[in-house]
C-alpha cells in the first residue's frame, strides 16, 4: 500500500512539474508574441521614436570625435570618447519609453492591451522590452561609427555592449516609469522626465572612469544604474574584460529598478 502511495505521489509531482513548464512555456511564448508586435507597432506608427534618437546618435558620433582630434590633435581621442557617446546615446530613447508608456495611460491608448487574457505585468514588460530592442539600433550606429573611426571593437566587446546596452535601457526606462507614474498628466510627466534624463546623465562616468571622482561623490553615481553598465561596457571596449562586480552590481540595480517601474505603473493601473 506504502509503494503504491508513494508511485502515486510521484507521478503527481511529475504531472504538476510538466504542467507548470508546460504553463511557464505559454506565459513565455505570449511575452515574445507580444514583444514583437510592440516592436512592430513602434516601428510602424512610432518612427520619431526611433529616428529622433538616431539623428542624435550620428551626429555625435561623427562632430564630437572629429572636433576633439582636430583639437588636440591625437587619433586616440576616438577610443577615449567611444564609450561616453555610445552609452549617451540611450538615455534620450530610454527616457521616451517611459514618458510615452505613461502618456498612454493617460489617454487610453494602453487599453486594448490590458483587455488581453494575460497579467497586465506582461503587458507592461513586453513594452518595455520591445522598446529596448528597438534602442539596439542606436548602439548598432554608434559601433558601426566608432569602428569606421579606428576604434578597434572585438566581438566580445560588441556582443558585451549589446547586453548591457539593453539592461541599461530597462533601467533607465524603469526609473521613469516610477518617478512618472504618479500624475498622468503630459505636462508634468514631460518635465519630470527631462529632468531625470538629465540628472541621469551628469551622474554617470561617461567622459571619465569612476575611481577618478572623491569617494563620496563615487558613492552618489554608484546608486545611478548606468555608473556600473558604462563602467563594464569602458571595460569591454578597451580592454575585453568585464569586471565582476560591477556587472554583479550593474544587473542588480537596473533589474531592480525596472522591476519597481513596472509594479508602480500596474499599481497605478488597478486604481484607474
Amino acid at each position: 500500500m506504502r509503494s503504491s502511495l508513494r508511485v502515486l505521489r510521484s507521478r503527481s509531482s511529475t504531472c504538476l512539474g510538466a504542467l507548470a513548464e508546460g504553463c511557464g512555456a505559454l506565459m513565455v511564448g505570449r511575452l515574445l508574441v507580444l514583444v514583437t508586435y510592440n516592436a512592430s507597432h513602434i516601428l510602424r506608427s512610432r518612427r520619431e521614436f526611433v529616428v529622433v534618437p538616431l539623428i542624435s546618435t550620428v551626429a555625435s558620433m561623427l562632430i564630437v570625435p572629429y572636433g576633439l582630434k582636430l583639437f588636440t590633435n591625437s587619433p586616440a581621442v576616438g577610443r577615449v570618447v567611444a564609450t561616453g557617446l555610445l552609452m549617451g546615446t540611450l538615455f534620450l530613447p530610454s527616457t521616451i519609453s517611459g514618458l510615452y508608456t505613461v502618456i498612454e495611460l493617460s489617454v487610453g491608448s494602453l487599453d486594448r492591451y490590458l483587455l488581453l487574457p494575460i497579467p497586465r505585468h506582461y503587458v507592461i514588460l513586453s513594452r518595455l522590452l520591445a522598446t529596448s530592442v528597438i534602442n539596439l539600433i542606436q548602439v548598432t550606429a554608434a559601433l558601426t561609427i566608432a569602428a569606421l573611426q579606428g576604434v578597434s571593437v572585438s566581438a566580445a566587446g560588441a556582443a558585451a555592449t549589446y547586453a548591457l546596452s539593453f539592461l541599461l535601457s530597462l533601467g533607465v526606462t524603469g526609473i521613469v516609469l516610477l518617478l512618472c507614474v504618479g500624475s498622468l498628466d503630459p505636462r508634468k510627466v514631460s518635465l519630470i522626465a527631462s529632468i531625470t534624463n538629465v540628472i541621469l546623465l551628469n551622474l554617470s562616468p561617461l567622459y571619465f572612469p569612476l575611481n577618478a571622482v572623491p569617494p563620496w561623490l563615487r558613492a552618489v553615481m554608484l546608486v545611478n544604474p548606468a555608473t556600473s553598465v558604462i563602467e563594464c561596457v569602458r571595460s569591454a571596449l578597451t580592454e575585453n574584460t568585464v569586471n565582476p562586480a560591477y556587472l554583479a552590481l550593474a544587473i542588480a540595480l537596473n533589474t531592480a529598478w525596472l522591476a519597481a517601474g513596472t509594479k508602480a505603473l500596474v499599481k497605478k493601473l488597478e486604481r484607474i
